[in-house]
C-alpha cells in the first residue's frame, strides 16, 4: 500500500502506530533518488519498490561489509532502514516508526 495522503482509507487507521522502510515513507533524504527512479520505472507497485530497494541496499552494502564487521558500532542508513551486522556478522535492520494523524503518515522520533 503506497503511503498517499490524500486517500479516505487513513481515516479508518487514526492513531495506528506502524514500522516500514524509509523508501515507502512520504518523506526520506532519498526522494531525489525515487524521482529518478520512477520517472525510469512508471507505474511500480509496492511489492516492486520495495524489491528495488533490498536490491539497491544489497549493492550497496556489499563493499562497506568488511568495515561493518570490524566496526560493529557502524551503520549503513539504507532505503530499507539503519543496516548493520551482528555478532553473528548477519544484517540486522532497523525500520523508522510512524503513526497515522489527520489522515497523513508522520514519522516519529527515535
Amino acid at each position: 500500500m503506497d503511503y498517499d495522503s490524500g486517500k479516505n482509507q487513513w481515516r479508518d487507521l487514526q492513531n495506528v502506530h506502524f514500522i516500514d522502510m524509509p523508501w515507502l515513507m512520504p518523506s526520506h533524504s532519498w526522494q531525489p533518488l525515487q524521482q529518478e527512479v520512477e520517472q525510469a520505472w512508471q507505474n511500480q507497485n509496492t511489492m516492486q519498490k520495495r524489491l528495488f530497494a533490498f536490491g539497491f541496499d544489497a549493492y550497496q552494502l556489499l563493499p562497506q561489509l568488511g568495515m561493518l564487521n570490524t566496526l560493529k558500532y557502524l551503520s549503513y542508513e539504507g532505503l530499507t532502514g539503519t543496516l548493520s551486522l551482528n555478532q553473528q556478522g548477519e544484517v540486522i535492520r532497523k525500520q523508522p516508526q510512524a503513526i497515522i494523524r489527520n489522515e497523513k503518515v508522520q514519522m516519529l522520533s527515535e
